[in-house]
């Protein structure tokens, strides 16, 4: 395993998706590694605590279980150490973005105004509508319309079909 100042060199990032459980990314140089919470909970034991003693009272406390100093060497050396392992494979750069589009105060004022077309009574005309207006576009256009034959009002429909349908 790395000594205790690779370890403190390490930044841990949430990584954000659809998993119940928390994951998150782990940076060493230009390269991120996927770990789990636990891996996350030990990384920051060892930079918290400086020492394997105090390292291992953290991780134990943050898991909620005791574990002894041979234990949590064992898992550094199975989870930290290959972190700091130079891959012979040619390395890409990683590309992350995280960008909020709309704040949670926005989805709120959205949601409420927009509710009401989620019942029975707008839902269900609202979407024959639309199965109906994209019938008439298609049916309206030729197979053999080249892309450029289209009108541009049949585009605009197009666009909003697709917008009102999301």
């Amino acid at each position: 395993m790395g000594n205790i100042e690779d370890i403190k060199s390490l930044s841990i990032l949430t990584f954000e998706t659809s998993s119940r459980e928390y994951k998150y990314l782990v940076n060493f140089g230009e390269r991120f590694w996927e770990i789990t919470a636990a891996v996350a909970d030990l990384i920051k034991a060892f930079q918290q605590g400086g020492s394997l003693e105090n390292a291992t009272e953290l991780f134990s406390k943050s898991r909620r279980r005791s574990y002894s100093p041979e234990e949590v060497m064992h898992l550094a050396d199975i989870y930290i150490a290959p972190i700091f392992k130079e891959n012979s494979s040619k390395t890409t750069k990683s590309f992350l973005l995280r960008l909020n589009i709309l704040t949670a105060r926005q989805v709120v004022v959205f949601s409420d105004k927009l509710k009401c077309l989620f019942q029975r009574s707008v839902l269900y005309p609202l979407l024959f509508l639309i199965i109906i207006l994209e019938i008439l576009f298609f049916v309206k256009q030729d197979i053999t319309t080249a892309i450029f034959d289209i009108e541009f009002m049949d585009i605009v429909g197009l666009i909003a079909l697709y917008i009102i349908s999301s």
